[in-house]
């Protein structure tokens, strides 16, 4: 089964509620980055979807996509900008955010193939964009883990050889975020 939407609400998919309740959440504490747009608030969570979460036009689950490395954040962003016709000229900031989470689930590549996700394919950008449906597995695992209360989701990067740490902006989330240094980045040497 997987999950359905029926344009007014989303039901998850009860299998994949109930595997990924057997991952134990831990806590996680540490320095992160994030690259974003010149202007934009680098703790400002995203409601337009991506990987690990549906578009806002399925379900609101809202996101803050970091990585375990500064290299990382910065493949990640310069990958995303490269797709934009036409490219953005302006550079991008490389945010160091110190993170403490309450309830962090870490899933490796064979604990998202055994969940379903194509990890052969992992680096294809194959998820649901706005207006768009179904939402990808991925997509599916992220919603379902915000669903269950879990603050975070510790995953491989599909760009660089890091781990990202994506944030869910739960109700009851646990989550403290400080912004500790921002560098200016000319994401076009990174494609």
């Amino acid at each position: 089964m997987a999950s359905i939407h029926d344009g007014s609400s989303w039901v998850h998919d009860p299998e994949l509620v109930e595997k990924l309740a057997e991952f134990d959440p831990e806590p996680f504490n540490g320095q992160v980055w994030r690259a974003t747009g010149y202007s934009r608030d680098p703790m400002a969570f995203s409601y337009n979807g991506g990987r690990w979460a549906p578009p806002s036009s399925i379900t609101s689950n809202p996101v803050l996509y970091t990585s375990f490395d500064k290299e990382g954040a910065i493949h990640e962003m310069a990958s995303w900008m490269a797709l934009l016709t036409p490219p953005p000229s302006k550079p991008i900031k490389v945010h160091s955010l110190s993170v403490a989470a309450r309830s962090v689930v870490a899933l490796s590549l064979p604990n998202l193939a055994s969940l379903g996700v194509d990890v052969q394919n992992y680096e294809r950008r194959n998820y649901a964009a706005m207006d768009e449906f179904p939402p990808s597995k991925s997509q599916e695992i992220g919603a379902a883990l915000s669903f269950l209360g879990v603050d975070g989701l510790i995953v491989p990067s599909a760009r660089f050889a890091c781990n990202n740490l994506i944030l869910f902006d739960n109700q009851n989330n646990q989550i403290e975020i400080d912004v500790d240094d921002a560098e200016i980045v000319n994401w076009m040497d990174y494609i």
